[in-house]
């Protein structure tokens, strides 16, 4: 055994003074799962440098865990005034307009109203619209609530390019005689403080006495063109209101194409009338 021990020894030293690299023997190889491993720890001490590295130089953000997000505050309705654009309206908000002469103010009343251009200086459109839907997404006008003010008018008996001229001061009595409208009887009523009258009426034309070609763009139907900010739809029903302003009147109307609709924005349009504001 003293002999083995011997040469095992002598043989071991001559391969160290040797050189060459030697192969290791088969039952000294890492085994293929050794290798995975050894392979894996490697991408981590890697990794592990790389990310003190960064650290070092600054590049390495610190990442915090995640916090729970606070809860949404809850905003209650307020009516010390928003000033009106566009879009959706809340509900119970006094809204104020920037652009319309006379500004003009109301507390809304439902959320079904929405403002697609609340930007104009004439013309203020609220539609009534049916929110469908988990997100709330408007659908299509059913009825509309219009504020306008009509310093002038196209003569339904002149050609077009010749017919605009200062709006008479007897509007009601205008309108009653326009060929392309079906004009009732005025009561006397008062909005905002300010006495004026209301009727109703139809928009019914075979050939508009003067066409909106941009009306015809939007619709593909002709529409009337009675005001340069005024154009109805043939079967357009509605309820005007004038009010005598200066210098020009103050028109609000309810309009649809439907007697259901009409009759629905009218109730949803009475409480927020209520609550009108002229020039303030």
């Amino acid at each position: 055994m003293s002999d083995f021990v011997t040469r095992l020894r002598a043989e071991l030293v001559a391969a160290a003074e040797r050189e060459e690299e030697r192969p290791l023997p088969r039952a000294t190889r890492p085994s293929p799962r050794v290798l995975v491993f050894a392979g894996a720890a490697a991408i981590a001490a890697v990794a592990l440098l790389l990310t003190l590295g960064g650290l070092r130089t600054g590049t390495q953000h610190t990442v915090h865990p995640a916090a729970t997000p606070e809860p949404t505050p809850t905003v209650q309705p307020t009516l010390k005034g928003r000033d009106l654009f566009g879009g959706s309206l809340e509900n119970g908000v006094r809204y104020r307009t920037r652009a319309f002469v006379p500004t003009l103010s109301f507390v809304t009343n439902s959320p079904d109203w929405f403002v697609y251009d609340g930007t104009k200086q004439d013309t203020l459109a609220l539609d009534l619209r049916k929110q469908v839907g988990a997100l709330q997404q408007e659908g299509p006008p059913i009825a509309t609530l219009a504020f306008v003010r009509i310093p002038k008018v196209y003569d339904p008996s002149k050609p077009f390019a010749d017919s605009l001229e200062p709006a008479p001061a007897a509007l009601y009595s205008w309108l009653r005689s326009h060929p392309d409208l079906r004009v009732g009887r005025s009561t006397p009523v008062t909005v905002a403080g300010v006495r004026g009258q209301r009727f109703d009426a139809v928009a019914r034309f075979d050939r508009p006495a003067h066409e909106d070609p941009q009306c015809r763009q939007r619709t593909l139907k002709p529409c009337t063109f009675i005001a340069p900010n005024v154009s109805f739809l043939d079967g357009d029903r509605m309820q005007v209101t004038i009010l005598p302003m200066n210098p020009d009147p103050l028109v609000i109307a309810t309009i649809s194409e439907d007697a259901r609709n009409l009759r629905k924005v009218q109730r949803t349009a009475g409480p927020l009338l209520d609550t009108l504001r002229i020039g303030r």
